[in-house]
């Protein structure tokens, strides 16, 4: 886990000591997410300069620094993030006769890319926000993860490109090559979401790239596009040959079994993320009870509240022989957090679990480098309480317009301010918001797919990586904690994108 930078400096017009000093000063603004190397890279020309922050993971040593040069040395790469399955693909690459200088994944990832290009990214199972320069085409790529665990900013004129894990990286380009207005589309969509969806940022001139996308600059500029990956579900399978509910269980413990056992890979200590929920639960107890590791788990618990969940948290751990750790929060707790919340946060998040998932990265880092949490899980399953109550209450999706149902389940079950008050003080910016529901209006217009599913697809694309990811992300790398979400692993998502209904709201019984 990593933060990156970079600036490419198209016309030459940016002076190649201003190139230099610009990304040494984006660099520096992630130490939090990087406290233990920091690496660059400069072209001699003056035209690109790369930075890295690093929290080291894999391979401790300085043979991992990044930015990293490809065994043929044509290729510059920086990676956020971590490849869980970089074990198997650097037998890929020893089948090529490539022989690489650490063991660390990201190198893996930046020679399977030299090998394969854009392909590269259908055969990795992790989470990363990748940059490669290609110093024989003078072009960068840029890629997302499939889930949208990792971010990247990004900002282009044109005289330059540049990009950075956090928004507040690009602060060194203000004010000479870049301005701190504030986008109104952004906030229009905020005010609806209580969170900024990426393309945009909730600065103007400032861009995120979308989850499951890839990105080409070209040496004048031009940048082309690509999404790589898309979560589609077409679970409208017969019922009458599907598999029973336990064989389907079986299924899931097979793939998550893997996708954890592969998430505990690491040089440093791990622990999982401990609620009263069912994710974490089922993640700590794979991990325990099947994979027979040495489980530490984290939980805080709140001062006074009846329905804080620490209790049942310690009662699971205790079943499951993990050695548990507890944290019990106080008002002064929140206090010391919500003064610096805003620079915290980076970019505004009105997800209201920020605060105490703050805490608990806090108090995890005291014992661990990396945790593991249940993030997803609600998503690929249909575990949110509201599909049940939006299904009920919603009229049949195939008989009346996608379009309301998308702003009433906004309005209703996701409530920050209803669409038509949004609409009403944004005025001039109403626009964006009907381009944003249009876009989402063919997630219920497929033939076939059951209302449910419909939702979780909603959310996969939406909710999860514009509020939960996210947050998961600011929080934790604050404390400078690596955290892995075995949900978000593409054999399981594809596994999940196949399945029935059934399996996930039956009766009154959800996931």
């Amino acid at each position: 886990m990593c933060g990156i930078a970079g600036l490419l400096n198209f016309s030459g017009r940016i002076p190649v000591e201003d190139v230099s000093r610009l990304v040494r000063e984006m660099t520096g603004l992630a130490v939090h997410r990087g406290p233990d190397d920091e690496g660059y890279w400069n072209d001699p020309t003056g035209r690109v300069a790369l930075g890295h922050r690093r929290l080291s993971i894999i391979d401790l040593s300085v043979n991992a620094r990044q930015p990293m040069l490809d065994h043929s040395g044509r290729y510059v790469g920086l990676v956020n993030g971590e490849i869980y399955n970089y074990q198997s693909l650097r037998r890929i690459l020893d089948q090529e006769g490539i022989h690489l200088k650490s063991q660390s994944d990201s190198e893996v990832l930046i020679n399977l890319f030299s090998l394969l290009g854009e392909k590269a990214l259908q055969l990795v199972d992790g989470m990363f926000a990748v940059a490669i320069y290609d110093t024989r085409e003078k072009s960068l790529f840029l890629a997302r993860d499939a889930g949208g665990e990792k971010p990247l900013y990004f900002v282009k004129s044109n005289e330059f490109f540049a990009f950075s894990s956090e928004l507040t990286q690009l602060l060194p380009l203000c004010p000479n090559h870049m301005s701190l207005d504030l986008c109104e589309e952004a906030l229009t969509l905020y005010f609806t979401l209580r969170y900024v969806p990426a393309p945009r940022s909730i600065l103007k001139d400032v861009a995120k790239l979308e989850p499951g996308t890839h990105i080409k600059v070209r040496k004048d500029g031009e940048i082309i596009t690509t999404r790589w990956f898309e979560f589609s579900i077409d679970s409208d399978a017969n019922l009458d040959h599907a598999p029973s509910i336990d064989s389907a269980a079986d299924e899931v413990e097979d793939l998550l079994s893997q996708s954890i056992s592969d998430r505990f890979i690491a040089d440093v200590p791990v622990g999982v993320f401990l609620s009263s929920g069912i994710d974490s639960s089922l993640i700590a107890a794979i991990a325990a009870k099947k994979l027979g590791k040495s489980v530490k788990t984290f939980s805080c618990g709140i001062d006074g509240d009846p329905n804080s969940e620490h209790q049942i948290a310690r009662d699971t751990a205790e079943y499951i022989g993990a050695a548990h750790f507890e944290r019990m929060l106080n008002p002064s707790h929140f206090e010391r957090i919500i003064e610096n919340i805003g620079a915290t946060l980076d970019e505004p998040n009105g997800d209201r679990s920020c605060v105490p998932t703050r805490l608990l990265s806090n108090f995890a880092k005291e014992k661990v480098t990396v945790a593991l949490s249940g993030d997803g899980g609600d998503e690929l399953f249909a575990g949110y309480s509201r599909y049940l109550a939006f299904s009920k209450n919603t009229a049949d999706p195939q008989q009346i317009d996608a379009r309301k149902i998308i702003e009433t389940y906004f309005t209703k079950s996701l409530p920050v301010f209803p669409l038509t008050s949004v609409k009403g003080f944004f005025n001039s910016s109403s626009r964006t918001l009907d381009e944003f529901v249009a876009g989402l209006e063919p997630i219920f217009t497929h033939p076939g797919r059951s209302f449910v599913d419909s939702l979780r697809l909603l959310d996969f694309h939406t909710y999860l990586p514009g509020a939960v990811l996210s947050k998961v992300d600011r929080m934790s790398m604050q404390d400078s904690l690596e955290v892995r979400s075995p949900f978000l692993f593409r054999p399981l998502i594809d596994w999940a994108s196949r399945q029935s209904p059934y399996y996930m709201v039956h009766g009154n019984v959800l996931k």
